[in-house]
């Protein structure tokens, strides 16, 4: 992910994007509890850019890009 790249959501949007993250953990936490033991190992700094490039497909999925 390049970052400095920009993305255009509204805040709808992006609710929409945090609901469907929601939507998936509770659908399939068992995967998101070893995903998130992963991305835990870094700091909170390594976190955040780790989860940005799955928000953002989720976010483009949403808005059907």
């Amino acid at each position: 992910m390049d970052t400095e790249e920009r993305i255009d959501a509204t805040l709808v949007d992006v609710q929409a994007a945090f609901t469907e993250w929601d939507r998936r953990y509770r659908e399939d936490p068992d995967k998101f509890v070893s995903e998130a033991t992963r991305l835990l190992k870094g700091t909170p700094d390594t976190y955040g850019a780790a989860c940005a490039p799955y928000f953002q497909k989720i976010l483009a999925e949403i808005q059907g890009a």
